[in-house]
């Protein structure tokens, strides 16, 4: 996710699967129990990992990480 914001301005749910996928192939939600990558987005929120706005235009989630306090 860090390495994402270094590189982007704006990083999308979408951008960060992608690059999910691409460390690990075999990625599946349904392993972490979600139907979807929004749903592990919203568990990542739920557990204070990361901060997250929906864009309605977009239908697409922006994500940031937590910052330490």
């Amino acid at each position: 996710m860090r390495s994402l914001e270094r590189d982007y301005d704006t990083v999308w749910g979408s951008m960060l699967k992608q690059s999910i996928r691409r460390l690990y192939p075999g990625f599946n939600e349904g392993y972490y129990g979600a139907s979807s990558f929004a749903e592990i987005l919203e568990m990542g929120e739920k557990l204070g990992m990361i901060e997250l706005e929906y864009d309605e235009s977009r239908g697409n989630y922006v994500v940031r990480s937590k910052r330490a306090a």
